[in-house]
């Protein structure tokens, strides 16, 4: 993805934000950050992120006090009168490849998607054009009907032309369920041993080199890590940013999908492990994976931007703000 062009959606009346390989949106709380992430989670479509977990779920429990797990907050004011369509354009290149609309309909919101494959389209054309206009246009075509406030879907789970997995602490659970029932695969290909070596980067100490997945009563499981000495503790027990972070490394490493959402990166982990972090985004970047992550502190983004451009990845750090539902986007 090279753009992103949001109209009406969530808190966003009108935004476009250029992609890098590597981004990092930084900005206060209610900035418009995370409403990008959620936008970009559209272009993956309502099929499982990871096994069991689809966007739209995610998209819920993200929002689940606003919205009781239903989707009408997508809608610019929750289904206002003056805003009933959100918009979501997404670029390849200077191709327009793919726009999301989802229109408030009664109590029903409708998914409609088309692939328009057209070079030359400037931002003002989508966020701009009647409703009637972008239809007829970009023969759109219906993929999903959800209940605004119940979140039921029907439709048929539509295949988006990305591959996302968001990490987020809520997901912690889900991330490390993929993990856990993928582990000799892990092992196999020496993932396990690349996380625990770059999680004693992370947290200092510790000399792990390697992980292991064990029952750990009442019908759960849990993932150790040991070290060279012996010493064995469980992942969860390192707290949840550092367990975040080892779960969406060991997931994301093995589905290696297009793209990894990161919410509230500045959260997990301190400044001074900035080149344990670089070094991931470095082999993620190098394999075709694209990475856009938020944070709060726009020096803390401008830092890790300038350390992530100095060992070579294509990178670009913005600072978000939202007068008015207008997306002001400045580069750091």
């Amino acid at each position: 993805m090279t753009r992103i062009a949001l109209r009406d959606f969530k808190g966003i009346r009108r935004g476009v934000v250029d992609l890098a390989p590597l981004t990092l949106l930084a900005g206060a709380c209610g900035s418009g950050k995370t409403s990008i992430l959620e936008a970009i989670m559209l272009g993956h479509g309502f099929r499982d992120m990871l096994p069991g977990l689809p966007v739209h779920d995610v998209l819920s429990r993200m929002r689940q006090g606003l919205s009781s797990r239903g989707l009408d907050h997508l809608i610019y004011g929750y289904g206002a009168t003056d805003a009933v369509q959100a918009r979501v354009a997404f670029w390849r290149g200077q191709e327009l490849a793919y726009l999301v609309t989802v229109t408030s309909e009664g109590n029903r919101l409708v998914i409609r998607v088309a692939e328009p494959g057209r070079e030359g389209v400037e931002p003002g054309e989508v966020l701009e054009a009647s409703s009637e206009r972008l239809q007829i246009g970009y023969h759109t075509r219906i993929v999903a009907v959800v209940e605004k406030y119940t979140g039921r879907l029907r439709g048929e789970g539509f295949r988006g032309f990305i591959d996302v997995v968001y990490v987020h602490p809520k997901l912690l659970d889900s991330l490390m369920k993929y993990a856990y029932d993928n582990w000799i695969s892990l092992v196999n290909a020496g993932v396990t041993a690349t996380v625990a070596r770059w999680i004693s980067r992370i947290v200092g100490n510790g000399g792990y080199i390697d992980m292991t997945a064990e029952p750990f009563g009442a019908g759960t499981e849990s993932i150790y890590l040991y070290s060279d000495k012996g010493m064995r503790v469980r992942l969860s027990d390192m707290g949840e940013c550092t367990a975040t972070l080892a779960a969406a490394r060991l997931a994301i490493d093995h589905k290696k999908p297009d793209v990894v959402l990161i919410d509230g990166l500045d959260a997990m982990i301190s400044p001074e492990l900035y080149p344990a972090l670089v070094e991931w985004f470095k082999t993620l970047v190098e394999k075709g994976v694209q990475v856009v992550a938020t944070m709060q502190d726009s020096e803390r983004a401008r830092r890790l931007a300038r350390a992530a451009i100095e060992n070579g990845i294509d990178a670009a750090a913005y600072r978000l703000s939202l007068p008015g539902g207008m997306l002001t986007v400045s580069s750091l």
